[in-house]
């Protein structure tokens, strides 16, 4: 996860979680143009709230692991915390579209601007996490007055789908003309843009827009997207052409590739992103998935509504933790942290004679927590789902998890409440973005892969 941090003078204390998020698990920050210091006495223990806009779904491992270190590393002195610096920041996986989103902000954009600029490159340089044609979870937080919305863009199935159209086809569900799904990501980015954004819609396009016209660098996750699907990318034309050589072997990491063809259709999208749903690149998108035997329609992609859902909340000592519900897996994070709760850590609990005990009991409490994902889903079709959302939210339910949780022993997967074997998921990404007003954009985009 590379962070890019905007300077300018301010009290760390708005957003303390996204610093020790940069330094506490050990990933790269780039500091632009300065230095970051911060001073390094704790805050007050009855200082005013904070709120961490959250989204979580695969990577609540991450979410987790950050939150922890929050936990952790609090006290009661009752020094000031500021800092020098912090204007705003851009987490992604990619250091280039870290820096464009940052770039964004550094322009008078806002954090829906930077998250949208972000979003939009991460699709060119790591197309094999996401894109334009998958969905996701959209956390945006609003400091003026102090909330949070959450919008599902989830993919959705076609609608001459069946529920045994995938029965006895493995396989087909991921890859092939089948596995097509209605896309979220465009339309998500512009209703949030439409509401928060200051800068031109246009704007947001034009450095992807360049850096595919002009070349990028394939960075390692590309190069081993690339190494591992060269079999099944290689029979796409598109593929083949921009991905391998021509006598056939794969692009290496740090080879300097061009997609004008992406950037075509970028260029469309600047101009008029509804031409995705309702215009001629949805047109042309479905000849091309048709043709090849794919159910997507047009009406399918006319349809298409990114979903506003409930926000989760729950207290991490001081703070506010903001999270999404169905149809994610965030009440599952709201259900680990409330079973860690319980154990009350403090800094002694990562010391080396007590550091086993601890990682002991998060991976029990992960088991319970992701032992109930699977009685998730969507409650546009399975409503029963709002009650299983609301056991896992529920701080008593919690409490009589961890103590089912042993300090000597494990148990199988039974005792947690694992009744079906979870599946490997890949193809996501994630990012978060702190605007210079305190407004915060998390985005966990996926190809549904």
């Amino acid at each position: 996860m590379t962070t890019a941090v905007i300077p300018h003078a301010c009290n760390a204390n708005a957003f303390p979680s996204l610093v020790k998020f940069s330094s506490r698990q050990g990933r790269k920050v780039q500091l632009l143009s300065f230095k970051l210091q911060i001073n390094t006495a704790p805050r007050t223990a009855m200082g005013s709230k904070k709120f961490v806009a959250l989204a979580v779904v695969v990577v609540v491992v991450i979410a987790i692991a950050v939150t922890l270190a929050v936990v952790l590393t609090q006290s009661s002195d009752s020094s000031s915390q500021t800092s020098t610096g912090l204007h705003g920041a851009v987490a992604a996986d990619s250091e280039v579209c870290s820096n464009i989103g940052a770039d964004v902000m550094r322009d008078n954009g806002t954090a829906i601007d930077a998250a949208v600029a972000t979003l939009i490159c991460l699709g060119l340089i790591h197309p094999h996490s996401a894109g334009i044609g998958g969905g996701g979870y959209m956390l945006l937080y609003k400091q003026s007055t102090k909330t949070a919305t959450y919008l599902d863009f989830r993919e959705t199935a076609p609608g001459a789908s069946t529920p045994d159209m995938f029965v006895n086809k493995t396989g087909e569900s991921k890859k092939g003309k089948l596995a097509v799904a209605v896309p979220g990501e465009v339309l998500a980015m512009y209703n949030a843009w439409k509401t928060q954004g200051r800068l031109p819609w246009k704007r947001l396009f034009q450095p992807t827009i360049d850096l595919a016209n002009n070349g990028f660098r394939i960075d390692k996750p590309l190069a081993v997207a690339i190494n591992t699907t060269k079999n099944d990318i290689i029979k796409e034309r598109g593929f083949k052409e921009l991905y391998f050589h021509d006598d056939g072997t794969p692009r290496k990491e740090g080879e300097t590739i061009t997609d004008p063809v992406f950037a075509k259709t970028l260029t469309e999208l600047a101009e008029n992103p509804l031409s995705f749903y309702n215009g001629s690149l949805a047109r042309e998108m479905v000849k091309d998935i048709q043709d090849r035997g794919g159910i997507l329609t047009l009406e399918d992609l006319q349809n298409f509504t990114a979903t506003t859902r409930r926000v989760l909340s729950s207290f991490v000592n001081d703070d506010i933790l903001y999270t999404t519900s169905a149809t994610s897996s965030g009440s599952t994070l709201i259900m680990i942290l409330n079973i860690l709760k319980g154990f009350k850590f403090t800094p002694d609990s990562i010391s080396a004679s007590n550091i086993v005990q601890t990682w002991h009991r998060m991976i029990e409490a992960f088991k319970f927590g992701y032992a109930y994902r699977p009685f998730l889903g969507d409650p546009d079709f399975y409503p029963e789902v709002e009650k299983s959302i609301d056991l896992q939210v529920n701080a008593t339910y919690a409490e009589t998890l961890r103590q089912k949780i042993w300090d000597n022993t494990t148990h199988d997967s039974l005792y947690y409440g694992g009744f079906y074997d979870p599946m490997l998921d890949f193809g996501t990404t994630h990012l978060s973005v702190v605007g210079p007003t305190g407004d915060a954009v998390s985005v966990t985009s996926t190809l549904g892969y």
